[in-house]
């Protein structure tokens, strides 16, 4: 059962470093008068990298295990400390976490079916003049694996994908400055890397899904990513 109190003591410990970051950057976000949204996305994605690195783990749990007599030991009163007063609880944690984890994968599994769905209505885009356009950004951008469909079902642009990209538009007559700013803003985040960057975000609500910080975490990420791929299209579409 050494593990079990290894395995929580390691989550805890890298949860309660990825929340500080995240509060100290709000904190950050709601003093500081020059704001800078790029810079806050990067303090973002720096919090979610926080919560896969065990550093505050071995720093205050390795140093205490020691290997004596052809096994484990670990030395001093820690949470993680061997005894048989805490073995009952951290098994009962440990079988709590795992339901947690487990239905976490099922919530986001439904979601993706839900998804699926909505995605069996995309149809190939067929102004010509925007597919002209389209061929155009991919070129600019490098961006050579990504799709353009329509979709009725939709109320704004979105872009999903891994390995191979689609980017998703309403019904609608598009203008061409329209649809500049539409393609800078979705290439921008298939190009700043923000879908697996949510993903990462996903992952990290599974493993700590008690803990309330990484919900709010998760959304505020991909507020900022909207913002400075809005900032960006702004930027390039004054040229036009």
């Amino acid at each position: 059962m050494l593990w079990i109190r290894l395995g929580l003591s390691c989550l805890l410990t890298v949860g309660v470093a990825g929340s500080i970051a995240y509060i100290l950057l709000r904190l950050y976000d709601t003093f500081r008068r020059n704001r800078n949204p790029y810079v806050i996305m990067q303090g973002q994605k720096l919090g979610f990298v926080l919560y896969w690195l065990p550093f505050p783990f071995m720093l205050t749990c390795v140093s205490r295990l020691q290997y004596a007599s052809s096994a484990w030991l670990v030395t001093g009163e820690f949470i993680c400390a061997r005894s048989s007063a805490v073995t009952s609880p951290f098994i009962m944690l440990g079988c709590i976490w795992l339901v947690g984890f487990g239905a976490s994968i099922l919530w986001i599994c439904y979601r993706q079916r839900r998804l699926t769905v909505t995605w069996r209505g995309n149809v190939p885009l067929e102004q010509e003049e925007l597919l002209e356009l389209f061929e155009e950004y991919k070129e600019c951008f490098g961006i050579s694996k990504v799709e353009l469909y329509q979709n009725d079902l939709l109320k704004s642009p979105v872009t999903y994908g891994t390995w191979r990209y689609k980017i998703v538009v309403p019904y609608a007559r598009y203008t061409k400055k329209q649809f500049r700013m539409i393609l800078e803003h979705e290439m921008n985040h298939i190009l700043s890397g923000d879908l697996q960057w949510r993903k990462l975000g996903l992952l990290t609500l599974m493993m700590h899904w008690y803990n309330p910080i990484v919900y709010v975490q998760l959304k505020y990420l991909i507020l900022q990513q909207e913002i400075v791929c809005d900032m960006k299209a702004g930027m390039r579409n004054d040229w036009y």
